[in-house]
């Protein structure tokens, strides 16, 4: 066990790196919503004197408003149009594809590639990564949405 904890344990990082960078997780690579949904029920579990199935409402509606808030604000994202993406290779993408994502996608293709792509972004974010962008615009091909993962 001290060879581990000497030897193994300060590397955790690493490891949890090198995992997800080979894992479709589109950014979420924490898991703050899980704790803090555990967290708001432990609250009411430790302070209620209801019984299971109220408790169990409660908690279904707090889930049900996080969920309609995050859909309310991917929607808001939808809809607003990025000025630099009018053009040519992102003009079909607006309105269509989050700002986060044109935003990523634009940082991606100002990105030098030293030895070789890797296709980080494609594997863990389901974007076009330097390289297929590149391949696009020597082809002349403009992205749409139907060259990003569905989700």
């Amino acid at each position: 066990m001290d060879y581990l904890r000497s030897e193994w344990i300060p590397c955790a990082k690493r490891w949890a790196h090198c995992y997800t960078n080979c894992v479709f997780h589109i950014g979420n690579t924490s898991t703050n919503r899980v704790e803090s949904m555990h967290s708001s029920l432990k609250k009411w579990l430790a302070t209620s004197t209801h019984k299971i199935d109220t408790l169990f409402l409660r908690f279904h509606t707090s889930v049900e408003g996080r969920v309609i808030e995050l859909k309310k604000d991917l929607e808001a994202s939808l809809s607003k149009v990025f000025a630099l993406a009018y053009g040519p290779p992102y003009g079909n993408l607006n309105k269509e594809v989050s700002l986060w994502a044109i935003e990523l996608m634009m940082e991606e293709r100002g990105r030098e590639i030293v030895r070789r792509c890797g296709c980080g972004l494609h594997e863990t974010h389901g974007l076009p990564c330097k390289c297929k962008m590149d391949e696009y615009s020597v082809a002349g091909v403009e992205l749409y949405p139907y060259h990003l993962h569905r989700f």
